[in-house]
């Protein structure tokens, strides 16, 4: 082994050298790279809202990124000495071209960083909130700049373009700095890193975006590599984890469950306590900065401030991804929605968007707003039989919003209060239609309706225990005359089933088995 290390050419030893000082400064710098982003969102949220949580989380990883960022300026500082030390001749030979990058990311994107960051560590009570932010932000976007163009140089290495040999210095340069900058290699290496995480096989990482970027709308997407990406979809909170942000744990959600499989009375306080809840939920809605204000609080003002903010930005992306003859028919179908459930009959329709509208010059846009995950859409069934996907009408259909806290925030001022008082007055129907809606769409399940122009409508078909089961939603007590007639005809709808929600406690009418509407998030069997 002695004999061997000996022998090992000068050649070897650089290699050595400069590869373990390259592993060691990569294992600080994508480090800092990502907590640059953190602590300028981590800053971000407290400059919002104040909270010392915020402000100390912000701190505590500061100092780590400190130390990231020392350490990542002492080994690359190494780097660029051994590229004219150990690889002088390679240096001379293309330093006119591999030296144009490194020397912009150092006068350019490091004296950014490294100005900032000045700001951003020693700043503290000494400029103000605002812009120690600011300095925050060009800390992070320097740190990506800077490794932007030591990806450039790195990419150039792989594949050379861009330059042409002179004969009469023996040298390459460069003789197009934008084909350089602009390499596919480059921009592959820069937006697409995270690929090579999956390829190692020992990492799993977890990516943001907005479903617009995923269905195609505004830029094309890149592509990924078949089998590397598994896409979730994000939903906000539904009703039972707004019970677990509200103190309600696992065993009194088992009990209401037993309650439902036995077919029992809920007891009278949980009961009580359970329908609070949900009228609750029916304003508060599942967005977690609406859902975590209200806990903290119960300030239904600041989460009303919260929610039409969100509402906003749905209408800010409206603008600024959708194709520009598009923007104003979306905004106005969006617009409309609450209109189209205070109807009596609820389907879904254009006229109601733009007198004399019609689905040719709506549907599109009506299709965005589906597509950004903001409505989810209800189909009429032409039958009631299984499979239900199989049945249902593509050009009949309701609407409702995905998120019921947001609809009642589309609504005019008062109405949250009302729904806590009980005084619903005439947007009942679709507030507990909706609000039903929301439950069952953040379950996963498909949202169906069955209407006739006879005059038979049932506010929900779904899947359970292996059955068509047909739902009636009632804000309070109400007869359910379309459900009994279906009953009573199996021969022709086949249906021996139905449940329906409202101000009940658990009980059996015949195949009309009655739960409150708190219950809907247990009907989960399919």
């Amino acid at each position: 082994m002695i004999s061997e290390l000996t022998t090992t050419t000068l050649v070897e030893w650089s290699r050595w050298q400069f590869a373990m000082t390259a592993i060691y400064h990569y294992m600080f710098v994508p480090l800092t790279l990502g907590l640059s982003f953190l602590l300028a969102i981590m800053e971000t949220m407290w400059v919002r809202t104040g909270k010392a949580e915020w402000l100390n989380a912000t701190k505590f990883w500061m100092k780590l990124f400190a130390i990231n960022f020392a350490i990542g300026i002492a080994t690359g500082l190494i780097l660029e000495f051994q590229f004219g030390s150990n690889w002088s001749n390679y240096s001379w030979f293309v330093g006119d071209i591999f030296g144009a990058p490194l020397a912009i990311e150092g006068l350019f994107a490091f004296f950014l960083e490294a100005t900032f960051f000045a700001v951003m560590f020693f700043g503290w009570n000494r400029v103000s909130r605002r812009f120690h932010l600011v300095s925050t932000w060009m800390v992070f976007i320097g740190s990506n700049i800077s490794a932007l163009w030591i990806l450039v140089a790195n990419a150039w290495m792989q594949n050379p373009v861009g330059m042409e040999f002179n004969p009469m210095t023996a040298r390459n340069e460069m003789s197009d700095f934008w084909a350089v900058l602009l390499s596919p290699t480059a921009m592959s290496k820069f937006f697409r890193a995270l690929k090579f995480f999956r390829i190692d096989g020992r990492y799993d990482v977890i990516g943001t975006g907005s479903l617009l970027g995923v269905k195609g709308y505004g830029k094309e997407p890149k592509s990924v590599p078949v089998g590397s990406e598994t896409v979730i979809d994000m939903y906000p909170l539904d009703f039972e984890e707004f019970l677990w942000a509200n103190g309600i744990s696992e065993p009194v959600v088992a009990m209401l469950q037993k309650a439902l499989d036995a077919e029992t009375p809920v007891p009278e306080a949980l009961h009580s306590r359970m329908k609070q809840l949900l009228l609750q939920y029916a304003v508060v809605g599942g967005m977690p900065d609406a859902v975590q204000t209200f806990v903290d609080s119960k300030q239904m003002d600041e989460v009303l401030r919260i929610q039409r903010d969100i509402v906003r930005s749905y209408e800010d992306d409206m603008v600024k991804y959708a194709d520009k003859q598009d923007k104003s028919r979306i905004k106005e179908c969006f617009q409309s929605i609450p209109r189209q459930l205070a109807k009596e009959n609820k389907k879904f329709q254009y006229s109601v968007v733009r007198k004399g509208s019609t689905a040719a010059k709506y549907a599109g846009s009506l299709q965005w707003i589906e597509d950004a995950g903001i409505i989810a859409r209800c189909y009429n069934l032409s039958i009631t039989e299984l499979p239900l996907d199989g049945n249902a009408e593509e050009d009949t259909f309701k609407v409702y919003m995905r998120d019921m806290g947001l609809f009642v925030s589309m609504l005019e001022d008062g109405t949250q209060y009302d729904i806590l008082q009980g005084n619903l007055y005439g947007y009942k129907g679709a507030i507990f239609e909706n609000l039903i809606a929301d439950i069952f769409s953040k379950m996963g399940r498909k949202l169906y309706y069955f209407h006739k122009d006879s005059g038979l409508e049932v506010d929900f078909v779904i899947r359970y225990k292996g059955e068509c089961t047909l739902v009636e939603v009632k804000a309070a007590t109400g007869n359910i005359k379309s459900t009994k007639t279906i009953l009573n005809h199996p021969e022709k709808y086949h249906v021996n089933s139905a449940i329906k929600l409202g101000d009940y406690n658990v009980g059996r009418m015949g195949q009309v088995l009655t739960l409150p509407l708190y219950m809907a998030f247990l009907l989960r069997t399919l």
